[in-house]
């Protein structure tokens, strides 16, 4: 029920953030509106549960898992110059890159763009952003167990994302966009296995400034600085994190025992750790947006004890 609410209550500020949003990108003003009610209407129904999206069973009643009709978001685009299609279907492409980001870091789940695409795109080729992870973390907040993902104001993390100023860059400069562009490397995979491993890492060393192969504590103590750990919890986050580590160390350095790709143990303890990495990288950048931080540091005093005499 909650959950419901929080979707509602999200999707209703989505739609009127996004319906009309203008805003300067390499210096050519761009106005993008979105008409949000057809999808605003699937997911009212989605939460029916007398509608077409739950079956009774033996006399209970469960959700369906299954692909929902075609949702059609009419948008249109108006820019201050002159520019060829190829170049607005670029920066539309990307403008729906950050919206799925900032929704997704708002309300985790809410915004799924793995089959998505704009008219006239290759149907083969589409925008392929996936919201399993941020959903998946989302499962955690009932028990309040580390990491998890929580609800935050659309508008607050719209205005942290705008304050960091990526804009239409395609190289991460600082810790925030190595981050969130690794991120956005995880969610367009088209499944996890182990080599999606360096890719949290890049983003946890990148968020934590922390070479995780040579400062193993470090990290950890950071993450329990930012994520507010409770110290009856930091002793099993520790321990996932050394695993974690342990399989990327083997893995990037040759140790890793090679298996058949059928080797369903293996996949699933790999997909384990995969899942609780990422959902570690989306709650560290969560936390970021929470204070309005772009990274972490730490200062160290170094001071001479004045001599007296005994």
């Amino acid at each position: 029920m909650k959950l419901r609410i929080a979707d509602l209550k999200a999707i209703e500020d989505i739609s009127n953030i996004y319906s009309n949003n203008s805003f300067n990108w390499d210096g050519i003003d761009f106005e993008i509106s979105i008409n949000w009610d057809e999808f605003k209407s699937i997911l009212i129904e989605s939460y029916d549960i007398n509608g077409r999206f739950y079956t009774a069973i033996d006399g209970s009643l469960y959700k369906l898992v299954s692909p929902v009709d075609l949702i059609s978001l009419p948008i249109s685009v108006n820019t201050s110059s002159d520019l060829d299609i190829t170049k607005v279907r670029r920066y539309l492409h990307r403008y729906l890159m950050d919206l799925f980001l900032i929704c997704n870091l708002s309300a985790p789940g809410i915004i799924d763009f793995y089959n998505a695409k704009l008219d006239g795109d290759d149907k083969n080729n589409p925008i392929k952003a996936s919201s399993f992870s941020f959903g998946y973390a989302l499962e955690n907040l009932s028990q309040k167990r580390v990491p998890y993902v929580f609800y935050s104001d659309v508008k607050h993390v719209k205005a942290w994302f705008e304050t960091l100023n990526i804009g239409m860059k395609m190289t991460a400069n600082s810790s925030v966009e190595k981050a969130m562009f690794s991120l956005l490397h995880i969610v367009k995979m088209d499944g996890y296995d182990i080599g999606t491993i360096p890719w949290i890492f890049h983003a946890l060393e990148a968020i934590y400034g922390t070479n995780a192969g040579r400062g193993f504590n470090d990290l950890s103590k950071k993450i329990n600085f930012l994520l507010s750990v409770e110290e009856r919890q930091q002793k099993a986050l520790k321990t996932q994190l050394r695993e974690l580590n342990d399989m990327r160390s083997k893995f990037v350095h040759g140790g890793f025992n090679v298996s058949h790709p059928m080797d369903y143990d293996l996949n699933e303890q790999v997909n384990e750790l995969v899942n609780f990495g990422v959902s570690l990288v989306i709650s560290s950048i969560q936390n970021l947006m929470l204070n309005d931080w772009d990274e972490i540091g730490v200062e160290e005093n170094i001071y001479g004890h004045k001599a007296t005499a005994s």
